[in-house]
């Protein structure tokens, strides 16, 4: 099993001393860890709606998402309308809700190199390069687990 850093060595995440997830500690790790290796994560808003791939980084423990097309009636905006979704890695199931995080400006720069450096070199570095222009910077949703589901 791959810990992240802070976590191995004592120190706190921004996710951690903000209480970001609600979750067991243990069940959030196995999340970060199948996110960082997994390419495509599937993603859903509300409870209705079906699952579709996307691309996940994270970032200080904090998992981020880009809408690349920015399609009104997309994912991205139907989390703005309701901000409760879910999250399927491996054979788990997260429960999250998908905000605008308040410190978007200061961390945007993160975002971006967290995206280049984990699909620069894959399949589409062309659409890598996309998502860290400003149309797709300014629709940035963090997924914040709140609750894990069998």
């Amino acid at each position: 099993m791959i810990f992240p850093l802070s976590i191995l060595m004592g120190e706190f995440s921004y996710a951690q001393q903000n209480k970001i997830h609600s979750i067991a500690d243990q069940d959030y790790v196995d999340l970060i860890n199948c996110i960082n290796a997994t390419p495509i994560t599937t993603i859903r808003q509300g409870d209705t709606h079906p699952f579709i791939d996307m691309w996940m980084v994270v970032v200080d423990d904090r998992i981020f998402s880009r809408s690349w097309l920015g399609d009104p009636k997309g994912w991205y905006y139907k989390f703005l309308e309701d901000k409760k979704g879910a999250i399927q890695c491996g054979d788990k199931f997260y429960q999250i809700e998908g905000i605008i995080p308040d410190d978007l400006d200061a961390i945007n720069e993160k975002i971006n190199t967290a995206y280049i450096q984990k699909y620069g070199d894959g399949d589409h570095p062309e659409i890598a390069k996309q998502m860290i222009e400003a149309e797709r910077m300014a629709r940035t949703l963090e997924l914040k687990v709140i609750a894990t589901r069998p």
